[in-house]
């Protein structure tokens, strides 16, 4: 089956496929009317999407960021409002935060950084 380059792909990381859905069913109402957009959890997806949500509260954060390949791909934590921060986030180890609960707002302007990342990959690559 050829797969859709038009179609931007969201993946959920979460400890459990239980937490994964429920930040899943959190997102899919924001992107409801962007047709484009495809959200899924990492337990039932072959591989990341270009963009990575990880929940913040992974015990295996650190883990679970490494294994996931950087190129072309944007990374934010799902951050929990009043929980500590993760030192994920201070290393730079991702490219933003989402905080919980969602404003859709925040979730579209996050989309719009993924967007300006790549385009500036790409320049970067036509430069070289």
């Amino acid at each position: 089956m050829a797969r859709d380059e038009s179609l931007l792909r969201i993946t959920i990381h979460a400890a459990t496929t239980a937490l994964e859905s429920e930040w899943a069913d959190a997102i899919r109402p924001v992107l409801r009317e962007l047709a484009h957009i495809e959200v899924r959890e990492r337990s039932s997806a072959t591989e990341d999407g270009q963009i990575a949500l990880v929940d913040s509260r992974h015990p295996r954060l650190d883990e679970v960021l490494a294994a996931i390949p950087r190129e072309g791909r944007s990374i934010f934590l799902l951050y929990v409002d009043g929980e500590p921060l993760p030192a994920a986030f201070a290393g730079g180890n991702v490219d933003d935060l989402l905080i919980f609960p969602l404003r859709p707002m925040d979730l579209l302007g996050r989309l719009r950084q993924h967007e300006q990342l790549r385009l500036w990959e790409q320049v970067s690559r036509m430069n070289v």
